[in-house]
């Protein structure tokens, strides 16, 4: 904020941060202005789930090791995982990157209509 003699606000975000954000949204956008969700409610909350289940899973993935929430784990440069600056893999490969690269003891499959679904999403 430039003029105000006010330090600018911290824009940096963790992964786990952003997909539980993105969670609280999505409840809070099902529960509506008068408790009844409307179509543009809806919207953004399937939206919002969305970016929660592919934040959160990716989050996980992070933890383990940050290369393996790259495209190609083979290309991982840190500065440019922390500057933000690489493909991403998707839900698809991060749950089964979780399966088999953490081994998470997991009923998740990737193929699940569910997630299927969510990945559809535009």
């Amino acid at each position: 904020m430039t003029g105000t003699g006010q330090q600018p606000a911290d824009l940096h975000f963790p992964a786990l941060v952003n997909g539980l954000d993105f969670l609280v949204s999505a409840v809070g956008s099902l529960s509506g202005d008068d408790g009844q969700p409307g179509p543009r409610d809806m919207k953004y909350a399937v939206l919002h789930l969305q970016a929660a289940a592919e934040t959160l899973l990716k989050a996980r993935l992070e933890m383990r090791d940050p290369a393996l929430v790259w495209t190609n784990v083979e290309l991982f440069d840190q500065r440019k995982h922390e500057a933000g600056d690489f493909k991403s893999c998707g839900v698809k490969t991060a749950i089964e990157r979780l399966r088999d690269t953490v081994r998470i003891e997991s009923t998740i499959d990737p193929e699940d209509a569910g997630l299927r679904a969510l990945r559809a999403v535009p």
